[in-house]
C-alpha cells in the first residue's frame, strides 16, 4: 500500500488533514469543472438576486470557488472559511480590502460582525443542523439570509421540518448535472 493509499484509508473523514491531503492530490480540481457550473451558479445567483452589494460569509469555502462566482463587483465584504489550511492558502491570494480568508472549524467561529448572507456549502450536515443556524443567526443582520446547499444524499438526512418551525425557506432548487450528482440549495430566513 502507497503512503497516499494508507493516509487515505486512515485520516478521519472530514478532518482537517485529509481535507489538506485532497487538495495536495488534486482531489478537488473537479470542482473548477463544467459539471460544477449549475451548482455553483445557482448558489451565486440567490446571491445576488436577493443580496446583490451586501456581505457573505461562506463557510467551508475551500479555495474560495465561491468568491470567484459571486464576483468581487458584487459584493460590499466577503469572508470566507475552512478547515483545509491548503485551500486558504490558495484563497489568500485573493485578499483584498473587502475580502478575506480564514482557516477555522463552523462548530466553533465566532465575530462580532453581521452579514447579509451566510452560506454553507457542501458542510452544515457535519455538524447539528438546527442548532447551527440558530447559534449563526447571531451573525446576520436583521433581514439577512442563510443560502444552504447540499449533497442531495445528505439532505435527505436532516430534520427540516424542525428547521422550518424557526425559519423560513424562501425558495429551494434541487438540480441534477449529466453526471448523476445532486444538490439541494436553500434560502432560508428567521422567522420574525
Amino acid at each position: 500500500m502507497s503512503l497516499l493509499s494508507f493516509l487515505k484509508t486512515h485520516l478521519v473523514k472530514g478532518s482537517p488533514e485529509r481535507l489538506d491531503l485532497k487538495y495536495k492530490t488534486g482531489h478537488w480540481d473537479y470542482l473548477r469543472e463544467i459539471p460544477e457550473l449549475a451548482h455553483y451558479s445557482i448558489i451565486a445567483g440567490y446571491f445576488q438576486f436577493l443580496k446583490k452589494g451586501g456581505s457573505v460569509l461562506d463557510i467551508g469555502c475551500g479555495e474560495g470557488l465561491l468568491q470567484e462566482r459571486i464576483g468581487r463587483d458584487n459584493y460590499s465584504g466577503y469572508s470566507g472559511f475552512d478547515l483545509a489550511a491548503e485551500g486558504i492558502t490558495r484563497a489568500k491570494a485573493k485578499e483584498d480590502d473587502k475580502t478575506s480568508f480564514a482557516v477555522a472549524d463552523m462548530n466553533t467561529y465566532t465575530t462580532s460582525k453581521t452579514f447579509d448572507v451566510i452560506i454553507f456549502n457542501e458542510v452544515i450536515y457535519y455538524s447539528n443542523v438546527l442548532n447551527t443556524l440558530i447559534r449563526y443567526s447571531a451573525f446576520l443582520k436583521p433581514d439577512g439570509i442563510f443560502i444552504l446547499s447540499n449533497f442531495s444524499n445528505q439532505n435527505e438526512k436532516i430534520g427540516w421540518e424542525e428547521i422550518y418551525r424557526h425559519f423560513h425557506c424562501h425558495d429551494e432548487t434541487t438540480l441534477f448535472n449529466k453526471i448523476g450528482s445532486g444538490w439541494v440549495v436553500k434560502v432560508l430566513q428567521n422567522k420574525k
